[in-house]
């Protein structure tokens, strides 16, 4: 059974800490204990059922501390059923060749355990919780726009879909044992 959930997440200026935290908010109104954590907080995976794990993406990647913590944990992430998402540029337009590409960023984390479910949403872009040379490089090199993109809506419903999917997981495992 499913009970206590981790939604673990890595992020660079907080977008995807606040996704992290809206995912851990629907969950916990659906009745779950679930913690919402930096991947540079969880020592380990210990006392959890499941984990939701997200990230920003970098040049096309999730971030390095994200697919740190699922490499060194891929022992414990083996009995536990895991979700990815990202937040990313990339979905500002949501067609097909943009969730493509999007769901090709997470391929690092699939290739240490396969989810249950794949979360995909456009992000945000606050310059001024970043580094002045990197807030300067963004602007002024790359020629980024400050926006945030993100569909709540969307990533709430997936959030609720999780549980379902969990318990799925959990039940094919059952039925193994």
């Amino acid at each position: 059974m499913i009970a206590r959930i981790l939604v673990a997440q890595a992020s660079r200026a907080g977008s995807t800490a606040e996704a992290a935290e809206a995912i851990g908010q629907v969950l916990r109104d659906r009745g779950l204990d679930v913690d919402v954590r930096s991947v540079k907080e969880v020592q380990d995976l210990a006392g959890y059922d499941a984990l939701v794990l997200g990230s920003a993406v970098w040049v096309g990647k999730p971030l390095p501390e994200a697919t740190q913590f699922a490499a060194t944990r891929k022992d414990a992430l083996a009995d536990l059923p895991v979700a990815y998402f990202v937040l990313c540029d990339t979905l500002r337009e949501d067609t097909a060749e943009n969730r493509a590409r999007a769901r090709g960023y997470l391929d690092s984390l699939v290739a240490v355990k396969a989810p249950v479910s794949l979360g995909l949403f456009a992000g945000a872009r606050n310059f001024g919780k970043l580094h002045p040379f990197l807030r300067w490089l963004l602007k002024n090199v790359m020629r980024l726009a400050e926006g945030d993109w993100r569909d709540w809506d969307q990533i709430r419903a997936w959030a609720a879909d999780l549980p379902a999917r969990f318990a799925a997981a959990d039940r094919a495992v059952m039925a193994t044992i």
